[in-house]
């Protein structure tokens, strides 16, 4: 049995211009949360700092542990619940995350860094000093080497995204590079964004799950692509070049849509499920990533349809 009958023929084509003012409107959201944030939107990973995990005997709120490091003289730490999966409920409600950026100079180092927690646990310790705790995890990152993370992070981003071009551009033609490459930087861009929208730090995780994302967006729209290319040599055989009969492009790539729509559906929901329960019950870092390939499965099947595909009109408004 088929989720989706073989005769749909939903003018996806037709819907073009109405996917195009959202996608603009929603990339134009999320570049102004990119700028309106500034450097505030990196986590540790990228600017340097120091993250303590720590669990609490007893009940704790954000609130308190947050005055008792201002009363140290720590400003500027972010103060979250850690590890709250739906499964460890329970055992997780008294651990809290402490993250406290901290901005050197070109000299700053990581050890450097390692103070910042010392600080954090004598802040604690002296501040809560009738409810013990237990230190998780303590994790730091100097400057110097955020800073380096986070160009090659863009780096690789970039690379990726050359290199993809160039692979299509081969593999099909030029046209449906454009395509391809228009629309993983409108993933890339829209899923950050929510991201950020969110409330969110960019960290290391969140960037796998970006470069993640590129190759499931690409492998979306590459399926739609070669169904797209074999019809128009069926077209061609069918009516032969010279002739210049064919039938339009549009109606290819809509007819080409509707009949790859099953395998989109089914990969895209199956997907979504696992990274969707991996949000839900991961918990920490996990949720993190898992959140960004939430977003990014929704908008990376979006776009197959409604911009890589559609941007071919631009390029040929008849095969022939």
């Amino acid at each position: 049995m088929k989720l989706i009958p073989e005769n749909t023929n939903i003018p996806f084509v037709s819907y073009r211009f109405i996917g195009f003012l959202i996608s603009s409107l929603v990339v134009a959201t999320s570049i102004f949360f990119w700028i309106q944030k500034g450097d505030d939107k990196y986590g540790l990973d990228f600017r340097g700092g120091a993250e303590v995990v720590v669990r609490f005997d007893n009940p704790a709120e954000p609130g308190q542990i947050r005055q008792a490091l201002e009363k140290a003289g720590i400003t500027g730490a972010v103060v979250q619940k850690f590890g709250q999966s739906l499964v460890d409920a329970q055992s997780s409600k008294n651990e809290f995350s402490i993250r406290l950026k901290k901005e050197f100079d070109e000299a700053g180092t990581s050890e450097q860094d390692a103070v910042i927690g010392k600080q954090i646990r004598a802040a604690l310790s002296a501040g809560l000093s009738g409810n013990n705790f237990q230190v998780l995890k303590e994790d730091s990152v100097g400057a110097v080497i955020g800073e380096q993370i986070r160009k090659d992070g863009i780096t690789a981003l970039v690379t990726a995204l050359l290199i993809i071009l160039i692979y299509i551009s081969i593999r099909f033609e030029f046209r449906f590079a454009i395509g391809a490459i228009a629309a993983l930087v409108h993933d890339i861009i829209i899923t950050s964004g929510v991201y950020i929208a969110s409330g969110r730090e960019i960290s290391a995780a969140v960037l796998a799950g970006l470069l993640t994302i590129v190759g499931y967006s690409l492998n979306d729209t590459i399926i739609v692509y070669d169904r797209i290319r074999e019809n128009i040599e069926k077209d061609i055989k069918k009516y032969g070049i010279k002739k210049g009969a064919g039938t339009s492009l549009s109606e290819l790539i809509n007819f080409s849509i509707n009949q790859t729509l099953s395998r989109t559906f089914l990969t895209s929901l199956t997907t979504f499920f696992v990274v969707f329960i991996l949000w839900l019950f991961g918990g920490g870092a996990v949720a993190d990533l898992a959140f960004t390939l939430v977003i990014g499965v929704i908008v990376g099947t979006y776009s197959s349809i409604f911009i890589a595909s559609p941007i071919l009109l631009y390029f040929a408004a008849k095969v022939d």
